[in-house]
């Protein structure tokens, strides 16, 4: 037979496991409410518009325009637009990584109908945000270097 103390422990264990599931829940939760109060800080230190150009190695390049907003729920989105032989090219953002003041984006876009996608990754420091960027099209890759400065605001 078991005993009356055994019948109780059968009844106390669920409710501890469940306290115990509970409590980590909370941790958790108040860990990414610290990240995502960390990354809005980091966020806010992208936002606005910046001017600048890309460069493919031995060739002419172009102006380059990022554009920060802050979104929904306070997630940074991103705007580009490029030029290609003087004419201006939009894109769609395809992914926004940001980790500290390093910033990975890719953006979509097309030209003459050859669709393309380009990676930049690069480093904010103070008002300037530079590095590298590869393209991938369906006639050949492409990689080179951009930099962008903050624009001033307009009063």
């Amino acid at each position: 037979h078991p005993t009356p103390a055994f019948g109780v422990m059968k009844t106390v264990r669920p409710i501890l496991f469940l306290l115990a599931c509970i409590a980590n829940a909370l941790l958790a939760l108040g860990a990414t409410t610290q990240q995502a109060a960390a990354a809005t800080g980091t966020q806010a230190a992208f936002v606005g518009e910046f001017v600048g150009e890309w460069r493919p190695r031995n060739e002419a390049g172009g102006e380059l325009r990022l554009k920060f907003t802050p979104g929904k729920d306070s997630v940074l989105s991103a705007e580009a637009s490029f030029t290609f032989q003087g004419t201006v090219v939009r894109t769609t953002t395809e992914s926004l990584n940001l980790e500290g003041n390093k910033i990975q984006l890719v953006i979509g876009w097309e030209i003459d109908g050859t669709a393309a996608s380009t990676q930049l990754i690069g480093e904010l420091k103070n008002d300037v945000i530079e590095g590298t960027y590869d393209s991938t099209a369906n006639e050949r890759a492409a990689k080179g270097t951009w930099k962008v400065t903050r624009a001033a605001v307009k009063t």
